[in-house]
């Protein structure tokens, strides 16, 4: 991610505009300080809960739980960089299982 900014960086200096490259810069700050901590922190519980649900899912414990772990899975803009493919193929087979096992959850 600090490589594409710093890209972006050298394409906006190019333009000769300082109104884009203050605005990169500005940009460049909130991901890296608070907001990007905040963000990995986030990303970071949403991993652990599809985690439970999918140890859950695999002792056949809450089913609810289990299932609302395989929809988190297959949302993209929250599973962390390239998880979000994984997730999705993940994700949609939990629930199409989940499906079909409903009854044996206790």
């Amino acid at each position: 991610m600090k490589q594409q900014m710093q890209e972006m960086d050298s394409i906006l200096s190019q333009m000769n505009n300082p109104q884009a490259q203050q605005f990169a810069d500005t940009i460049m700050k909130l991901f890296s300080g608070p907001f990007g901590i905040a963000n990995y922190l986030f990303q970071i519980l949403i991993s652990i809960l599809i985690f439970i649900g999918a140890f859950k899912m695999l002792k056949l414990q809450s089913y609810e739980f289990a299932y609302a772990a395989g929809i988190l899975a297959v949302i993209p803009c929250i599973t962390p960089c390239c998880g979000w493919i994984l997730g999705l193929i993940f994700g949609i087979w939990a629930m199409a299982a989940l499906g079909k096992v409903k009854q044996y959850f206790s």
